[in-house]
């Protein structure tokens, strides 16, 4: 899951206009700044995510970022009606990683 998040989050910063177009539905070339921002943290977050595997001391930390800051992206998808198919596939993902995060600071 992280690698597919780093991957997402450099093309977000490399091609900002095909998130803000497919996903967003937005073609004002304004809206390329923010979701360069959102790539950024997506990498950030993702390698946080990665590198808690060798760190086990990084794993509570990263759980809680994922929790927070996936959940609500994946409440305002699932808020859209008219979402993409490529809109779901970014849905599933957000959902699914603060549900694993919630399950692992429950668990732990």
């Amino acid at each position: 899951m992280g690698v597919r998040l780093t991957l997402a989050g450099l093309r977000q910063i490399f091609d900002p206009a095909f998130t803000a177009q497919t996903i967003f539905k937005m073609t004002d070339p304004d809206t390329r700044k923010i979701v360069m921002e959102l790539g950024f943290r997506n990498v950030w977050i993702a390698l946080l995510a990665l590198l808690s595997v060798h760190r086990a001391d990084w794993i509570t930390p990263a759980a809680i970022v994922g929790a927070v800051f996936y959940s609500p992206a994946s409440l305002q998808h699932a808020r859209n009606k008219e979402r993409s198919g490529l809109e779901t596939i970014a849905m599933a993902s957000d959902l699914f990683i603060p549900a694993i995060a919630i399950f692992y600071l429950i668990a732990k």
